[in-house]
């Protein structure tokens, strides 16, 4: 389960950076990107707690480690 958390952050870091690009490009004005990126900022904040909550304890994640295997 820690891996789909793990895609899903990711996948929030990406809407993130369209978030920043739809900016810059005049597709979405400043009062829109900020509370997008307020939301974002949240979802963000409750899939890392998930992620630290369903790990086993002892184990952190490190970049580039499976969560699935030793």
């Amino acid at each position: 389960m820690t891996r789909f958390l793990q895609i899903a952050r990711g996948s929030a870091s990406e809407t993130e950076y369209h978030l920043l690009l739809a900016k810059d490009l005049g597709f979405l004005q400043e009062a829109d990107f900020q509370v997008a990126e307020q939301a974002l900022v949240v979802v963000q904040r409750m899939l890392t707690a998930l992620v630290q909550k369903v790990q086993p304890q002892g184990r952190k994640y490190k970049a580039g480690q499976s969560q699935e295997g030793p």
